[in-house]
């Protein structure tokens, strides 16, 4: 198997973007309710605006990272790269695996927003 390399996305691979976001989160649909944000997303524009990695090897994408700076934080990872001074990470309140993962890593919750489609995010 070829190592995985991550790369930013290119606009052909969109769908496919899309498609893994998609499963990875269909899962939490039942626990959750609603679709979560990130399957409602727009893929097309947010990989024109440079912010999606694709990592894969073999020819074929394995996983997505969507990351960008947003205030004094980079959503997803890699906050020291702009002098930023903190990671944030963001889930659903419900997905509580995730929690657990976090906090294992030294993960703190930090504040609890609620979406305008009243999603619990922590």
């Amino acid at each position: 198997m070829t190592p995985f390399t991550i790369r930013q996305a290119n606009s052909h691979e969109a769908r496919t973007v899309a498609d893994l976001v998609d499963a990875a989160y269909s899962k939490w649909v039942p626990i959750i309710g609603p679709k979560p944000g990130p399957v409602l997303a727009d893929y097309s524009a947010l990989v024109e605006r440079g912010v999606v990695y694709a990592i894969g090897g073999d020819d074929r994408i394995a996983g997505v990272l969507v990351i960008w700076p947003v205030d004094d934080a980079m959503l997803m990872q890699q906050a020291r790269a702009d002098r930023l001074t903190l990671m944030r990470l963001c889930t659903h309140e419900k997905m509580t695996a995730n929690q657990d993962c976090y906090r294992k890593r030294g993960g703190v919750q930090t504040k609890l927003e609620i979406t305008p489609d009243g999603h619990r995010l922590v």
